[in-house]
C-alpha cells in the first residue's frame, strides 16, 4: 500500500469522524460570536485576498529558515534561528485566528479535517514555543530538538491544510471579497 493511499484513507476517515461534530459545533458557535467586522478582517476582505494563506507563509518561512540554520548555521546561526522561531511562534497566533474565520464557512466534512489541521498546527506552535524558551535559556541543543519535533508536526498540519484546499476544495478565496467589491467602510484604511 502506498503512502498516498494510506493518507487518503486517513483523510477519508477524518472527514467522516462524527465524533468531532460536538467540538466543531461549539467552536462554530464561538466564532459566530466574534463581531462580523473582525471576522471579515480575519478573512482578508480588507486586502482582497484571503489572509490565512498569507500568514501561513510567514510562519512556515520563519520556522523553515530556523530549521535550515539549525542544520547548517553552526554557532553563528543560533541567534538568528532563535529569532526566527520566535517570529514564527508569534505570527502563528493570528494565523490560527484567520484559519478559524475561514474554517467556519466550510461544510461539515471539511470542518472535521480542518479541526484536525488546526489542532496539529496548534500543537506545533506549542512545541515551537518550547523551542524558543529553551534557546532563550541558553539550552540550544534542547531548543533544536524541540524545533525539529515542531517541524515534523507542522509538516503534518500543513499537509492537512493542502488536503483541505486540493481535495475538499475548501479554498479560502470563498471567504475573501471579490476584487471589484468595495471595501466595507468599517474596514477601509484611512489615508493620512
Amino acid at each position: 500500500m502506498s503512502v498516498t493511499s494510506v493518507t487518503d484513507q486517513l483523510v477519508e476517515r477524518l472527514g467522516h469522524a462524527r465524533v468531532l461534530d460536538p467540538i466543531a459545533s461549539r467552536l462554530g458557535r464561538q466564532i459566530e460570536r466574534v463581531p462580523i467586522a473582525t471576522r471579515r478582517a480575519l478573512e482578508g476582505r480588507w486586502m482582497g485576498v484571503p489572509l490565512h494563506p498569507v500568514l501561513t507563509d510567514v510562519v512556515i518561512g520563519a520556522w523553515t529558515s530556523a530549521w535550515v540554520l539549525d542544520l547548517v548555521g553552526g554557532r553563528r546561526g543560533r541567534r538568528a534561528a532563535q529569532l526566527l522561531v520566535g517570529i514564527g511562534t508569534v505570527t502563528a497566533l493570528p494565523t490560527i485566528a484567520a484559519g478559524f474565520a475561514d474554517w467556519s464557512r466550510l461544510d461539515r466534512d471539511a470542518q472535521r479535517v480542518g479541526l484536525t489541521h488546526a489542532t496539529i498546527n496548534a500543537a506545533a506552535t506549542v512545541v515551537y514555543a518550547r523551542s524558543w524558551a529553551a534557546r532563550r535559556r541558553g539550552r540550544h541543543g534542547v531548543g533544536v530538538g524541540w524545533g525539529m519535533t515542531g517541524a515534523v508536526i507542522a509538516t503534518v498540519g500543513g499537509h492537512l491544510g493542502g488536503v483541505l484546499v486540493f481535495r475538499f476544495g475548501a479554498r479560502a478565496t470563498r471567504a475573501a471579497r471579490p476584487l471589484d467589491e468595495p471595501i466595507p467602510t468599517e474596514l477601509a484604511l484611512k489615508s493620512t
